[in-house]
């Protein structure tokens, strides 16, 4: 079986009935562009994504002051790039969407 690349990221995007961001296997190799290493084949198989601000869309403020920004903006559609995280140990993944391999059992096409 074989999903396309856009596929896969619109159910990586998913939530259900309360708002959580749905559970998925996901397999993809590793590539760090500053040491030009990687290669790596990693799998998850309990993963979801992660967002910002979980649960609040980018047009919505809260009524508290707004806190210094610490961190800076990951510019995901920029560079290609997801957070996701492993529902057993909580650890957070950052990978290029292009080095997806396996999206829930299914080939990924680009």
């Amino acid at each position: 079986m074989v999903i396309r690349l856009r596929e896969a990221l619109r159910q990586m995007d998913k939530r259900d009935a309360e708002g959580n961001p749905v559970r998925f296997k996901i397999k993809w190799h590793t590539f760090n562009r500053s040491t030009q290493a990687g290669g790596e084949l990693k799998l998850l198989k309990q993963a979801t994504i992660l967002t910002s601000k979980p649960g609040k869309s980018k047009g919505e403020r809260t009524a508290q002051a707004e806190e210094p920004k610490t961190k800076r903006n990951p510019n995901h559609f920029t560079n290609a790039t997801r957070n996701i995280q492993c529902a057993e140990s909580n650890e957070v993944k950052k990978l290029n969407i292009f080095l997806i391999t396996e999206f829930n059992g299914q080939k990924v096409v680009h």
